[in-house]
């Protein structure tokens, strides 16, 4: 789903971890940096979004990201269709 997520909102460009990493506080970002497994931001990401699945606090984190004035810097125009 993050790299979902990363290609067709961001462009493929790894800009989801970049986003939610602007969300978080210094103790968050911290315990998505020192992950032993994790190397890329591709993977921090996925991190996230599986710690946000498991912590049952994926709503209110994208209620929070989709409510950012910068969500318009890193979302890909192209992702925003009309119905």
């Amino acid at each position: 789903m993050a790299v979902y997520i990363d290609r067709e909102w961001f462009g493929g460009t790894a800009a989801f971890w970049s986003f939610v990493r602007e969300s978080l506080n210094v103790h968050e970002v911290q315990r998505y940096a020192i992950l032993r497994n994790v190397n890329t931001d591709i993977g921090r990401g996925r991190a996230w979004l599986r710690a946000s699945l498991n912590e049952r606090t994926l709503e209110r984190a994208l209620l929070r990201l989709t409510s950012s004035r910068q969500l318009i810097q890193y979302v890909s125009l192209f992702c925003l269709h009309c119905d």
